[in-house]
């Protein structure tokens, strides 16, 4: 094999993450795109989106979600106008306390439909994230701060800027080797328990347990403790990122629904310090005004 052709090779097995890294400055002031395959070009915007070596990370065998930089997490605020399955043909609208609409074409039932509407009257003012507590499963995705994917053999752990600065650690295995303890014996928590496995180029994670001190987005969405999460992480890309939900929890919804989104990648960014914590003092003013408006914040569901 020649010289050539065998650095060739050593470039289209190397993991995404270390082509990233590798990346070199292209002419003039644009940076280059990451080196693998036959993508990447020199545009002036930064680099280009390029194709996802089949080959994953070698050493674990696993497809490669990480790099020098960051998962550009997006601010999705109404998840249900991102429904691809299980949703309302026709979505419905729900007044706002400060005037207009927010629709949803999440399936409710009738416990679910008042809730929403309860949270939209008031505009999100109960909101838990507002208060700096954690956003829960799966709005860590729709939480527009900066996120990290850490790979290990055995394991994947996110690492979140911002939504209060917490980390999910998630054991993975083949599938059907990992299961849930009873939901009974689950100590009901924010993250809830998960566990995940491969698909091919898809990180599939499995989720129960949650508490009931979320909202699956900020226009209100309920969800409780029989919540259910389905998660699909799928590298499009070496820039993109795809995220489907699948929600499931008979207590609000008469059916499954499923969400999807996509994160972009950053190669140059890094997680910086964010603080938030449980005693700021900025969404008390949201309280004030529902009182002044005659409304109970205690009596919001």
């Amino acid at each position: 094999m020649g010289a050539a052709a065998f650095a060739m090779l050593a470039v289209t097995l190397m993991p995404v993450s270390a082509q990233l890294a590798n990346a070199g400055p292209a002419k003039g002031d644009a940076k280059a795109a990451p080196k693998g395959g036959k993508g990447g070009g020199k545009g002036k915007g930064g680099p280009q989106a390029g194709p996802t070596p089949h080959i994953g990370t070698v050493a674990i065998n696993q497809p490669d979600f990480g790099g020098p930089g960051m998962w550009n997490v997006p601010y999705i605020t109404n998840m249900s106008t991102s429904i691809t399955a299980g949703g309302l043909e026709t979505c419905e609208q729900f007044q706002n306390g400060a005037g207009g609409t927010t629709p949803s074409c999440a399936p409710f039932n009738a416990k679910g439909k008042e809730v929403f509407a309860a949270r939209r009257k008031t505009d999100s003012a109960t909101d838990p994230e507002g208060f700096c507590l954690p956003p829960g499963v799966p709005r860590m995705m729709y939480t527009p701060y900066p996120m990290k994917m850490i790979q290990e053999a055995n394991a994947v752990t996110f690492v979140f800027e911002g939504g209060a600065h917490i980390w999910r650690q998630i054991p993975i295995a083949p599938r059907g080797f990992l299961s849930h303890p009873p939901l009974a014996s689950i100590n009901p928590t924010y993250l809830g328990d998960s566990f995940g496995w491969y698909e091919g180029d898809t990180l599939v994670i499995d989720s129960v347990g949650f508490n009931t001190r979320t909202w699956l987005d900020f226009a209100g969405h309920p969800h409780g403790e029989q919540l259910h999460v389905v998660e699909r992480f799928t590298r499009l890309d070496t820039l993109t990122l795809e995220h489907i939900a699948t929600i499931e929890d008979p207590e609000f919804y008469t059916q499954p629904w499923t969400v999807r989104i996509t994160t972009g990648y950053q190669p140059q960014g890094k997680i910086l310090e964010y603080i938030c914590q449980e005693n700021e003092s900025d969404s008390r003013h949201l309280l004030e005004d529902l009182k002044k408006r005659g409304i109970d914040p205690s009596k919001i569901p």
